[in-house]
């Protein structure tokens, strides 16, 4: 029963931790900035792939996708 609680009990902790980053996070996206905890780093970076295919072959982002 004692461990039952505790497991329930870091659940609940883990489960505010990332109910907290979520509300800073979208807090960003309100502010027109775009958080790492919204968009993954990688989800990111082939979101930026997929623009690059579109854009005319004289453009170029800022960074590189590699």
């Amino acid at each position: 029963m004692y461990l039952a609680i505790r497991q329930t009990e870091f659940a609940l902790l883990q489960l505010v931790h990332h109910l907290n980053d979520l509300f800073a996070a979208i807090q960003c996206a309100i502010q027109g900035n775009l958080s790492v905890k919204l968009v993954d780093p990688l989800t990111l970076r082939d979101n930026l792939r997929n623009v690059i295919l579109h854009l005319p072959d004289v453009s170029e982002l800022i960074v590189d996708t590699d």
